[in-house]
């Protein structure tokens, strides 16, 4: 499960989320982090490519954060509960980006252990069909939550990778702010 994968080591020391937690980046961080190239460097990556991206790191940074949640109700009333990680989705992980994932980023680590062939098969399955698969599979990680009549009245593969992450991270910042006391949800 992620939940025991959660703790490793890689979160920044100064942020006030418990260690080995990431955090959404916004894509001029991305590029700081050498996930993307910056404009100027050499092959720059299409907004198809980047909504992917951004969102794969949003879902990432969910996951670590949902885990968090999970370990602190487990700490508080003693059972055991586990986060499960979405498999369906790590079929979709697509190979490393250019210059790679953010040191934090667990679910390329996840889908290694679990799918150990994952990025091989990756390389072979065409770039556009992935996307395209992602760019729906993706909201069902939100259940009901998720409004999937936006999600299918986006027009484009771009717009509705863009839109996970719009939902991700406000998501995530919802679930942090509900842990820390506040009005989140």
């Amino acid at each position: 499960t992620l939940a025991a994968r959660v703790g490793e080591p890689g979160g920044a020391e100064a942020s006030p989320l418990p260690r080995g937690f990431s955090t959404v980046l916004s894509l001029d961080d991305m590029v700081d982090a050498g996930v993307l190239l910056s404009v100027g460097q050499g092959a720059e990556l299409g907004d198809v490519e980047k909504n992917e991206i951004r969102a794969w790191i949003a879902l990432d940074s969910l996951m670590h954060t949902l885990a968090g949640l999970v370990a602190a109700l487990n700490k508080a009333d003693g059972q055991s509960r586990s986060m499960p990680v979405p498999t369906q989705l790590l079929h979709l992980l697509p190979p490393t980006p250019p210059l790679g994932w953010p040191e934090a980023f667990s679910l390329q680590r996840v889908a290694q252990e679990l799918l150990p062939t994952q990025e091989e098969t990756s390389r072979h399955y065409p770039a556009a069909r992935r996307q395209q698969r992602f760019s729906y599979l993706v909201f069902t990680v939100l259940g009901e939550k998720a409004d999937f009549q936006q999600v299918l009245r986006s027009k484009s593969t771009a717009g509705r990778l863009a839109l996970a992450v719009q939902w991700f991270t406000d998501l995530n910042m919802a679930l942090r702010q509900q842990s820390q006391g506040g009005d989140g949800l």
